[in-house]
C-alpha cells in the first residue's frame, strides 16, 4: 500500500490531465463545429473543401484529446484500486494504454533528426530563416 502522500500526488496529477484532455477535446469539437458552419455558408465549393477539412481534422484532434482523458480516467481508476491494497506494486500508466491497444505491451519510441542535420542542406525555394546558415 502507498504511502498517502505520493499517492495523493499521482491521483491528483492524473485527474489534472484528464480535465485537461477533456477541455481540449470540447475546445476542438467547438472549432469543428465553427468550421462546419463556415463550410456550409461558403460561398465557393473551394472554401466549402477547406473547411470541411478542418472541421474533420478538428474532430480527429478532439477524438485524441477524448481518449487521452480515457486512459488517464481509467489511470485513475487503477490508482484508486491501488490505494486501497496492500504489498501490490504501483500501476503504470502504460499498462492502460496496452490494454486499450488490444495487446500486453507497448513501447514508445521517440526520434528526431540530430540537430545540425535540420534544416540541411538549406531550401532552395525559400529564404532562409535569419536564425541559420549564419556565416
Amino acid at each position: 500500500m502507498p504511502t498517502g502522500g505520493r499517492a495523493g500526488e499521482l491521483l491528483a496529477s492524473a485527474e489534472r490531465r484528464a480535465a485537461v484532455a477533456r477541455a481540449r477535446s470540447a475546445h476542438e469539437t467547438s472549432c469543428a463545429e465553427r468550421h462546419t458552419a463556415l463550410a456550409d455558408k461558403a460561398p465557393t465549393e473551394t472554401l466549402r473543401d477547406v473547411h470541411a477539412r478542418v472541421a474533420a481534422l478538428h474532430r480527429a484532434t478532439a477524438a485524441c484529446h477524448l481518449t487521452a482523458a480515457r486512459l488517464q480516467d481509467d489511470y485513475v481508476s487503477r490508482l484508486t484500486t491501488w490505494t486501497h491494497q496492500r504489498d501490490t506494486p504501483q500501476p503504470l500508466f502504460m499498462v492502460g494504454v496496452a490494454a486499450a491497444c488490444g495487446t500486453g505491451s507497448v513501447a514508445l519510441t521517440w526520434s528526431a533528426p540530430p540537430r545540425t542535420s535540420w534544416p540541411w542542406p538549406p531550401p532552395t525555394n525559400r529564404r532562409a530563416p535569419p536564425w541559420s546558415w549564419s556565416s
